[in-house]
């Protein structure tokens, strides 16, 4: 499959398993239930390194708001990731697409710098490109990401 031929607004996210840093597997259908915000990121991009932190902050606000925050590592180690994520102080659930096979099914076009937004039943809302690069404008808080995500 393309990356997001098929995901169009609406439509439901195709099922995936990828492993965290935790040796586990963790499906799609695992975050079913709450609206979910898809970062996809690695350690070779320099403006996800520079997002970390805020993306942090904005997991601890929407953790009580019942929405879920999750980063998918594209193309790096466990090792590697897990020590990039400790030298940063990231603790929301970071999941590896080290070979690229299963988020990409659902991850925008572009390389790494862009968000997906799915709701509660991980149905489609839409993708959110990095409009600059200052720091919070980057992270899709604002109103209308909001409205998509049901809150």
């Amino acid at each position: 499959m393309t990356p997001n031929k098929a995901l169009k607004p609406g439509s439901e996210a195709p099922a995936f398993e990828l492993l965290g840093l935790d040796g586990q597997a963790h499906s799609l259908e695992s975050y079913r239930g709450k609206p979910l915000v898809i970062n996809f990121w690695g350690t070779f991009c320099p403006p996800c390194r520079n997002e970390m932190p805020a993306l942090q902050a904005q997991y601890d606000k929407w953790k009580d708001q019942g929405v879920q925050l999750v980063g998918i590592n594209l193309s790096e180690d466990r090792v590697s990731v897990g020590s990039f994520l400790r030298s940063y102080d990231i603790h929301f659930p970071v999941l590896l697409d080290k070979n690229k096979k299963n988020g990409t099914q659902i991850r925008p076009e572009g390389v790494s710098d862009d968000f997906l937004h799915l709701g509660r039943r991980q149905d489609s809302g839409y993708r959110d490109r990095r409009p600059d690069e200052r720091g919070d404008d980057r992270i899709p808080h604002r109103a209308a990401a909001r409205q998509g995500l049901g809150l």
